[in-house]
């Protein structure tokens, strides 16, 4: 009869032992760094080699410098890696040989990688903050493993925030689950594979602007965006953001835009086209709210559709139509 305390091969990744990784696995360990950190690791690599017989290869490389020390690197067949600079711990084990069987046996642990055609572009850099009592972080963790798998370039470092204090100040690291991609972008809590996958695989630098733009507006930090468009950022990429707003989503663009316009009164006439259309929005408070913003924005070729917006069935639209009508005949 058969144990069932003993791991089948086609049981879940986690459950597996490694010695039955369908092909041999190269890691590549780097010492260093704090001391208690240090042995920690060193034993859990060594474990790690002793359970798997032969089908983990561990490469021990001797670094003078690295920013981040003790680090045990796996890479994935598309020229990616993920560097842990911590012992998982609790469900952090589980996600941890979930990927070690994802890159041994070039499958998702959950199914085969998207057929996507992957992108190069240039390198980037992740910094993944996680707790090992945190629920949230082994989703997040799995995350930023499925996209190192799909995508080329990528370097993943995860850290205990616990146990780099140093790192989590220096970077002002306030909850868990926290990623920075090139130290510029920052997504806190739950993480959309679909939609990171989305933006580093385009490989687009002004893609990438956009979304730390948005990002700055979204999470309180209008006046950093605000100076960016009135430095002669374009902000037309904006007026799509606010025709398809929530109440709260278009006060925070509101605030950025109009701050912009106090420094220059002219830096936001490249959204005036761009803005046309949602005067048209089947949601009256962005009728109204853009109406308000062309007003301020004060160019006369908006005249002729806010003219016509003073018929809107709406009181509130037609009180800021006409407002924007006044304010921009009178200003020409």
């Amino acid at each position: 009869m058969k144990n069932s305390d003993t791991p089948s091969a086609e049981g879940p990744s986690h459950d597996r032992p490694l010695s039955s990784l369908p092909q041999t696995l190269t890691l590549h360990y780097f010492p260093g760094g704090e001391e208690k950190v240090a042995r920690a690791m060193e034993e859990w690599v060594n474990a790690l080699v002793d359970e798997a017989g032969g089908r983990l290869v561990c490469e021990r490389e001797e670094v003078d410098e690295a920013t981040f020390l003790p680090c045990l690197s796996v890479s994935t067949r598309v020229d990616s890696s993920v560097h842990y600079h911590f012992v998982p711990e609790g469900p952090e084990i589980a996600v941890f040989r979930e990927f070690l069987w994802a890159a041994a046996s070039q499958e998702d642990s959950e199914g085969a990688d998207s057929p996507e055609p992957m992108q190069p572009g240039a390198p980037r850099e992740m910094l993944l903050f996680v707790s090992t009592h945190c629920p949230n972080c082994p989703h997040a963790v799995r995350t930023v493993h499925a996209l190192t798998r799909r995508l080329p370039n990528l370097a993943a470092h995860l850290f205990e925030a616990m146990l780099h204090t140093d790192l989590a100040e220096k970077h002002t690291i306030q909850s868990v689950p926290t990623l920075l991609i090139d130290q510029e972008l920052r997504y806190v809590g739950g993480l959309e594979e679909a939609k990171l996958y989305s933006l580093l695989n385009a490989g687009d630098p002004e893609s990438f602007l956009h979304e730390k733009i948005r990002k700055q507006i979204k999470e309180g930090s209008p006046l950093e965006a605000a100076e960016w468009i009135a430095g002669g950022g374009d902000p037309s990429f904006l007026a799509t953001d606010l025709g398809e707003s929530t109440f709260e989503e278009r006060i925070a663009l509101l605030v950025t835009l109009e701050e912009a316009l106090e420094t220059d009164p002219r830096c936001l006439d490249r959204m005036v086209d761009p803005l046309l259309p949602h005067l048209e929005a089947e949601n009256a408070s962005v009728r109204g709210d853009i109406a308000d913003l062309l007003g301020k924005i004060g160019d006369p070729k908006a005249l002729p559709a806010l003219k016509k917006l003073c018929q809107d069935p709406d009181p509130n639209v037609v009180e800021a139509a006409t407002e924007a009508v006044e304010t921009i005949e009178e200003g020409s």
